[in-house]
């Protein structure tokens, strides 16, 4: 499901005991952009492809803002489409939060 994601959008998301651990809720505005729901909160997570592979990485906590995470997701797709960079590269995770769905 993709909604135009709010700070309180987010919040109910979060705080709603019917919506199970693990589910992912779209940005409607940043294509690839999500929040999912963890046990101990929430994260912003932003998918995408390049060379053919998909990946996921974190881009912070449930705490952001949707505006500033919709920011981070747009820096990446600038870097993954304009200048044909993964930013995994240039940023590998050191603890793990990026994986490749592949």
């Amino acid at each position: 499901m993709a909604e135009n994601l709010t700070v309180a959008k987010v919040h109910n998301f979060l705080k709603d005991d019917s919506v199970p651990i693990k589910t992912e809720l779209y940005d409607n505005r940043e294509k690839g952009l999500f929040i999912i729901k963890l046990a101990n909160g929430g994260s912003w997570r932003y998918r995408f492809v390049f060379n053919g592979r998909r990946y996921r990485h974190t881009l912070g906590s449930a705490d952001m803002k949707p505006e500033k995470a919709r920011e981070l997701a747009q820096q990446w797709r600038t870097k993954i489409k304009n200048e044909g960079i993964n930013p995994l590269a240039e940023n590998p995770s050191q603890d793990g939060r990026a994986n490749s769905e592949n």
